[in-house]
């Protein structure tokens, strides 16, 4: 939905690895790097 308030966004990607955090189940099976996918838009409540 478009409207007039006003509005503001960011996004942001990156990587880790799950073995830095001791997160070591099911390697080499399961990847060791995990891609993150961050959106997020805030509206102003006037």
């Amino acid at each position: 939905m478009i409207t007039q308030k006003p509005t503001i966004g960011f996004s942001a990607t990156g990587s880790i690895n799950r073995s830095d955090f001791g997160l070591n189940y099911g390697l080499p099976g399961v990847a060791d790097k995990v891609n993150l996918v961050i959106e997020v838009e805030a509206n102003r409540v006037i």
